[in-house]
């Protein structure tokens, strides 16, 4: 019986990715793993928030808002300002509370994997 050539791709895939990005906490491909260390809270509506953490990068961090029940996103801002070590983003533009974590770029389509998740209030 013959294996089937998704299979064999995906496991190929697979074998290529962690021999190639260092492990986990390189990200997919190589990114340093940015963490949030803080964020401002809460947030009235049409303002914006400040995330410190580490491994961040300026314009280049992505910030995702999610559903805190379903881990749906409900918003992705691109961060207004920023450094290695915080970023501004603005807030959804409805009140609620919300998971918010981020990714960085390298400005050459790679994005890092995403840091982990700290709640926010939107007022």
């Amino acid at each position: 019986m013959r294996t089937p050539v998704a299979f064999v791709l995906a496991a190929a895939l697979a074998t290529m990715t962690l021999a190639g990005c260092g492990g986990a906490a390189g990200g997919l491909l190589g990114l340093t793993v940015p963490v949030i260390t803080g964020v401002t809270n809460p947030v009235a509506r049409g303002n914006s928030a400040t995330i410190a953490g580490l491994n961040l990068n300026g314009t280049l961090t992505t910030a995702y808002y999610a559903n805190p029940n379903t881990g749906g996103v409900i918003a992705t801002i691109g961060a207004s300002s920023g450094n290695t070590t915080s970023v501004v983003v603005s807030v959804p533009a409805n009140a609620g509370t919300y998971n918010v974590y981020v990714t960085t770029s390298d400005g050459s389509g790679n994005t890092s994997s995403a840091s982990n998740a700290v709640s926010i209030t939107v007022n």
